[in-house]
């Protein structure tokens, strides 16, 4: 389940995970929340990947580290 934040424009979840790369669980967890609110986007909070990736139009995956140390 991830963490939802809901302001005026839409909803963000953030979806932590101890893994490098999302696995199937995670992904269908983002898919199922952007099925259930239209106007949302999800980031998947990784760990040990040193670049961001677009997974699709609104999953993004952005290491840890990016959002702690940079």
């Amino acid at each position: 389940m991830p963490f939802a934040f809901r302001t005026p424009s839409g909803t963000l979840a953030v979806l932590p995970t101890l893994e490098k790369i999302p696995n199937r669980q995670t992904l269908d967890s983002a898919k199922e929340f952007l099925q259930r609110y239209n106007q949302s986007l999800a980031l998947i909070v990784t760990r040990g990947q040193p670049s961001t990736e677009l997974i699709e139009p609104r999953i993004l995956r952005i290491p840890a580290e990016c959002l702690l140390f940079e």
